[in-house]
C-alpha cells in the first residue's frame, strides 16, 4: 500500500512457497515471471505471462493490464495473478 515498501510485496511472491502453489495449479513448470511495481490505488498494473512449461518460448511473451480500483490502501498489498489459454 501506500505506506509500505515494494519490498513488502516481493516477499510475499518471491518465495519457493507462493511459485510452487501457482505452478501446481496451473499444471505448469516455467518459473514464474514477475514485474514488482508501487503504484496508488486505480493505478494500471501490468502483469507478465510466459507459457507455463516451455519459459523459453518467446512467441508466447505477453502482457495483460488490469487495475484494482479502490486498491491497495495505504495498509494493504494487492497481489496479481494472470494466466491464459
Amino acid at each position: 500500500g501506500t505506506d509500505g515498501e515494494i519490498e513488502h510485496g516481493a516477499a510475499l511472491i518471491h518465495t519457493p512457497f507462493f511459485g510452487n502453489l501457482v505452478r501446481e495449479f496451473f499444471e505448469g513448470e516455467s518459473i514464474i515471471c514477475f514485474a514488482d511495481d508501487r503504484a496508488d490505488a486505480g493505478s494500471s498494473l501490468v502483469v507478465p505471462l510466459w507459457h507455463k512449461n516451455a519459459a523459453a518460448t518467446r512467441t508466447h511473451y505477453q502482457t495483460i493490464t488490469t487495475r484494482v480500483s479502490d486498491a491497495p490502501r495505504p495498509d494493504e498489498i494487492v497481489v496479481v495473478v494472470g494466466a491464459s489459454t
